[in-house]
């Protein structure tokens, strides 16, 4: 006696014909029946279980994993792995039954990690073309993980020459008081105190003259941040010999 179904099964087997990755709670739901009965469907019509389906798919169309690694996307990025019916347990899962994907992926991984520690050729952050890895300098300051700068020798030129050209072109506003960096506990100092600077917007140099004079003579005798550190408490010590009045003459 055939068994009278409540769904249309014919349809039911379109449908994971169709998408066979579709897990048995959606078909439940769909055809209104519990998932142990979809997975029990699958059986008796000889179709695919999910996971069966999901890493045949992951096969069929193996080549998105590979452009996707090649492009820094892999398969533990959620949401890369979105757009594809597999997630990552998938993949694994398949890679283990199938050593040789698993080899074709680290392959492509690794082909990656190396073309970003030794490019032949990079993209300029300013002129935005991709040039040579010759026409950039190396450069540890920028961080990059290939070790060159992230703009290329022409426009580093380029830039340093124009800043440059602002720099001496711009009318220089010097200031009659100015703080001294080193010191400005100081207060404000007359520009006389200063050596005269015609890079600076001010004009000026950004130490005072005594502040200078002192760190270079310690510094021949000390390191860096000590020689800074007393030529600080000079400064000032040469300064309390003298009364605003003195110094704004």
């Amino acid at each position: 006696m055939a068994r009278n179904y409540t769904f249309d099964v014919q349809e039911f087997v379109n449908v994971v014909t169709k998408t066979p990755w579709r897990n048995n709670v959606e078909l439940g739901k769909r055809f209104n029946i519990s998932r142990e009965r979809a997975r029990q469907m699958r059986i008796q019509k000889d179709l695919p279980t999910v996971e069966e389906a999901k890493e045949q798919w992951a096969m069929d169309n193996f080549d998105y994993f590979i452009y996707g690694a090649s492009k820094g996307k892999f398969i533990h990025n959620q949401k890369w792995m979105e757009q594809f019916p597999v997630g990552e347990r998938t993949m694994e899962n398949m890679f283990l039954k199938n050593p040789q994907y698993k080899e074709a992926y680290d392959k492509a991984v690794a082909d990656r990690e190396y073309s970003l520690r030794f490019p032949t050729e990079k993209r300029c952050l300013t002129c935005k073309e991709v040039l040579p890895i010759e026409t950039f300098y190396k450069s540890a300051s920028d961080r990059t993980r290939d070790g060159y700068g992230r703009k290329c020798i022409p426009c580093n030129i380029s830039e340093v020459k124009r800043y440059y050209e602002i720099r001496k072109t711009t009318e220089k506003v010097v200031p009659e008081y100015k703080y001294c960096s080193a010191v400005p506990e100081l207060g404000l100092l007359p520009k006389s105190e200063f050596r005269k600077m015609t890079t600076a917007n001010t004009g000026l140099q950004p130490q005072c003259t005594p502040y200078q004079d002192f760190f270079v003579s310690f510094r021949k005798k000390y390191e860096l941040d000590t020689a800074r550190s007393l030529a600080r408490q000079a400064t000032l010590a040469y300064y309390a010999n003298f009364s605003n009045d003195t110094l704004s003459m």
